[in-house]
């Protein structure tokens, strides 16, 4: 029965795609197929690459519209993640009718740790969103062109689209807030409870609304902008801004309709005869819908790398860190390159002058590696030290420094073998984002730390150019992967969310230009440097956010 389904679906799409090939062979035949040639030949590139650009900025905007939205259902996760899931739905989405296949955004965003639920609550509320914002620009786009004659033949599919996206959006309002409906509907489904939780979530997504919205308008004027400067690329394409900001939601409602995917064909048709009321040659209109197909297209392919990725789970973290040489993190504190040595060395002295020290206490460092922290903390001053990592090669040469009242365990941050407040101080530096469940792990930190004991945690800042770095070292650093292991960026707004139960808690960030500046090696320059940096801490906007907290 399952096989026969598979078939029975393989079949549709197989006819859906056929049908979307035929209708684009006709359009292209149809027209005079000489002018579109010579046209194609006469494209001016800068203005495509412009084009795409406002393209690629739009898809950024959605896409931080769907990171903040994660973040107010509780679930944090770095711009990149929700960037390269976003793509990777609307690649999705290209090749699927109605553009349903978007929804693997949330199954993107799942291999990162985001619940499913939270997913789809996220991605069906800024798609409903989004067509109603659509919806009501069309509506004054269809006025705009009524201010010339209509093309008639096109007011059917723009008829059955408004009644489609009105239907979606009933569907969608009627699941959301009548729980009764909403029950006896799924009950027969194994997604039931998955698909309730999502519509409660969806509830609270809704207080964001000024928000989504507001994005909505500025990814509206991107693409009315994308729309400009393709057809500026195009000789005889001849569209104003104002005409392209209402052409685009009229022409893209096309692409809903479920004949094709993505509305391949359907769309073109429909823009032709639309775009051909402002006086532009039918085949130039063609030459235009099908140059913004394959842009968008070709942008939206940046999503095809969530396809391949394979996120690391509890196995593969310990078996990767245990990979690393045990020395890593002494070779980068004592480095030959200086621009290393600076970076780490400034950072471990914030670290421990962030810190009340007191003689006689307990000191426990989270993630310690091979020991820098303990090492240059006074461990003589000590009753005890303890010292976890899950890298044993990293714990195995921490052991060999031989640091006075010292003593090392392997152990996960997120499952810390010691009993409840027994320890005066804790180091965490560089840990938290590097956790799938950073939440947990501060949990932990409270669950151990004693009343009146202290905490310092440094993570890489949201906040920042960071992100910048991440890719310098990865791609000319020793021995890391930054990109593959951060799982999470925070800003210290979130940590004084976190630790709002504490008796103190601050923040302060390190380094902007600094880095780049002490790759001469001139000791001169970095004084500047530094000082230029100072400004810019001042404001957090830092690379670097190390942070401190009284229980």
């Amino acid at each position: 029965m399952k096989l026969h389904n598979y078939m029975k679906n393989d079949l549709l799409k197989f006819i859906q795609f056929l049908f979307a090939i035929l209708i684009i062979i006709y359009l292209i035949f149809s027209f005079n197929f000489q002018l579109l040639l010579s046209e194609l030949s006469s494209i001016d590139l800068r203005f495509l690459i412009l084009g795409g650009f406002a393209y690629l900025l739009n898809n950024m905007l959605m896409a931080y519209r769907l990171k903040v939205i994660l973040k107010k259902l509780g679930s944090y996760i770095r711009f990149k993640f929700v960037f390269l899931s976003h793509m990777g739905g609307m690649i999705a989405s290209d090749v699927t009718p109605a553009r349903s296949g978007y929804i693997y955004t949330a199954y993107a965003l799942k291999g990162h740790g985001i619940d499913y639920s939270k997913g789809l609550a996220s991605i069906t509320s800024t798609f409903i969103f989004d067509l109603t914002f659509k919806l009501g620009i069309a509506v004054i786009g269809i006025a705009y062109i009524f201010s010339a004659i209509f093309y008639i033949e096109s007011i059917y599919f723009l008829i059955l689209s408004f009644l489609l996206v009105t239907f979606i959006i009933g569907v969608y309002l009627v699941i959301t807030y009548k729980d009764e409906f909403s029950e006896r509907l799924f009950k027969k489904f194994k997604l039931k409870r998955e698909i309730l939780d999502m519509l409660s979530l969806n509830k609270k997504i809704h207080t964001m609304l000024p928000f989504i919205f507001s994005i909505s308008f500025f990814g509206w004027i991107l693409r009315g902008v994308e729309w400009f400067l393709i057809a500026a690329a195009i000789q005889g394409c001849t569209l104003s801004l104002t005409e392209s900001l209402f052409l685009n939601p009229l022409i893209t409602l096309f692409s809903i309709i479920p004949l094709t995917p993505a509305g391949l064909g359907v769309q073109e048709a429909g823009a032709i005869g639309i775009i051909s009321l402002f006086g532009i040659v039918p085949s130039i209109a063609l030459l235009f819908a099908l140059t913004v197909r394959i842009i968008e297209m070709a942008i939206d392919s940046i999503g095809l790398y969530t396809f391949f990725y394979k996120g690391l789970g509890d196995a593969d973290r310990i078996q990767y860190y245990n990979s690393i040489n045990g020395d890593i993190d002494e070779k980068a504190y004592y480095s030959d390159l200086h621009v290393q040595r600076f970076f780490q060395q400034r950072r471990t002295d914030k670290i421990i002058k962030a810190f009340n020290l007191k003689i006689g206490n307990i000191l426990l460092d989270i993630g310690c590696g091979s020991g820098v922290q303990i090492a240059t903390s006074h461990p003589e001053n000590f009753n005890a030290i303890i010292g976890i990592d899950i890298n044993e090669n990293a714990l195995k040469f921490a052991r060999s420094k031989n640091i006075p009242n010292a003593d090392f365990l392997i152990a996960d941050a997120q499952q810390i073998p010691l009993k409840n407040a027994c320890v005066d101080h804790i180091i965490s530096a560089e840990i938290i984002e590097h956790l799938p469940k950073p939440e947990t792990f501060i949990d932990e930190i409270t669950r151990i730390l004693q009343d009146k004991g202290e905490v310092v945690i440094s993570t890489p800042n949201e906040i920042s150019i960071w992100g910048f770095y991440e890719v310098l070292w990865d791609i000319f650093g020793r021995g890391r992967n930054y990109g593959k292991t951060h799982f999470h960026f925070f800003s210290r707004y979130d940590f004084y969310k976190y630790f709002s139960h504490y008796t103190e808690y601050h923040a302060i960030t390190l380094f902007i230009l600094s880095p780049l500046i002490a790759l001469s090696s001139n000791k001169w320059a970095i004084k500047y440097g530094l000082k230029i940096d100072s400004i810019f801490e001042r404001w957090g906007w830092g690379v670097i956010i190390i942070f401190h907290a009284i229980k």
